[in-house]
């Protein structure tokens, strides 16, 4: 779980990879949380073939003025009640990779709002 997390003028933000990790998964939270400046990503979901299956929930969160708001790649992240703004991409589903949207983010303003399309996900 990560809570209130700031990333602002750095490389990336918010780096979440299961890549190095053989086999079993790895689930992280993000809420309540701002990635905004970044270099490349502000969220970032990966793994790799035959890595631990990886996934990221994003909730309550902003992702602004950087190069890709939200990016999977070979994993899966969830969205629900955030901003994803101002960016060069605002979310891109990379290969093998899955953006799943709960259909109430404010995913505007950006030069490019999608690389590919978000799966829309029921509210429960």
């Amino acid at each position: 779980m990560l809570s209130k997390v700031i990333t602002n003028n750095n490389g990336n933000g918010i780096v979440v990879t299961g890549a190095a990790t053989t086999g079993g998964s790895l689930n992280v939270t993000v809420v309540d949380s701002v990635a905004s400046n970044n270099t490349t990503f502000d969220i970032f979901a990966f793994s790799a073939a035959g890595a631990a299956a990886t996934a990221v929930m994003v909730r309550n969160s902003v992702a602004s003025y950087s190069g890709t708001g939200l990016f999977a790649q070979n994993a899966i992240l969830r969205v629900g009640h955030s901003v994803v703004t101002g960016n060069f991409v605002g979310g891109n589903v990379g290969a093998s990779g899955t953006i799943f949207s709960y259909g109430d983010n404010d995913i505007d303003g950006n030069l490019n709002n999608n690389t590919g399309a978000l799966t829309p996900l029921a509210m429960h």
